[in-house]
């Protein structure tokens, strides 16, 4: 949005979580800022493991960009690409990003990687629900999970 004060553009605000239906894959809580001028995404990813005996959630900063693609079977996406970083260590990436999301920026589709004990694992074929302006983490409802025993716990806003 074009702040005519300021003559500046505001970077809109976004809350996405992503969730794959493999239950032993990470669920990803990303609190971002686009700014459409430079097509430049900043912000931070709580990254949890839901185990039911051993859960963790990791917090990393990520960057990145998107670009508009075309392709066959969904038309227009925007194409974003992100490198997640831990807070102790800017230098060596600990998850990568890469999504597919529809023009309105409310859905989509991901693939992430994350290095876990020196190895990257592979995510695949992960949904992305996407809200702006509040704090927002998805419920199982909104991905029609068929799974009633998996739930996301209940959790605080992002730092």
């Amino acid at each position: 949005m074009y702040n005519a004060i300021t003559q500046e553009i505001t970077p809109i605000r976004l809350w996405m979580t992503i969730v794959n239906l493999d239950l032993n894959s990470p669920v990803l809580f990303l609190n971002i800022s686009v700014n459409k001028e430079n097509r430049i995404i900043t912000g931070t990813c709580d990254f949890s493991i839901l185990k039911a005996q051993n859960s963790k959630s990791i917090k990393t900063e990520i960057t990145g960009e998107y670009r508009m693609i075309n392709t066959l079977q969904e038309g227009d996406q925007l194409m974003i690409n992100l490198l997640g970083y831990p807070h102790y260590d800017q230098n060596i990436p600990s998850i990568k990003i890469t999504l597919l999301v529809n023009p309105n920026w409310k859905r989509g589709k991901a693939y992430y990687q994350y290095l876990k004990d020196g190895k990257w694992i592979h995510v695949r074929k992960s949904e992305v629900k996407i809200k702006g302006d509040e704090p927002y983490y998805a419920s199982t409802n909104d991905f029609n999970i068929p799974y009633s025993e998996f739930t996301f716990p209940k959790r605080g806003l992002m730092q």
